[in-house]
């Protein structure tokens, strides 16, 4: 979760200066930005892989169930 906050909080400072000057010298270099942005690749791939695994898993089940009620099953 420190790594989610740390890589949001970088992000957030940089897309709402509103209005504030910043010299060039002060901007994040590529690297920097890359490895925010590899965090978020990292943590977020491993959510929507939990999140899509899980959907399957209930469409498997619906599926099942829906088959038997065609049948005449358990309703």
């Amino acid at each position: 979760m420190k790594r989610w906050v740390e890589a949001r909080g970088f992000f957030v400072e940089w897309t709402h200066l509103e209005g504030r000057q910043r010299h060039q010298s002060e901007l994040p270099g590529d690297g920097e930005i890359r490895e925010h942005i590899e965090v978020f690749e990292e943590l977020l791939d491993g959510v929507m892989t939990d999140f899509f695994a899980l959907r399957h898993s209930i469409d498997d089940l619906l599926n099942e169930i829906n088959a038997k009620v065609a049948e005449g099953g358990d309703e």
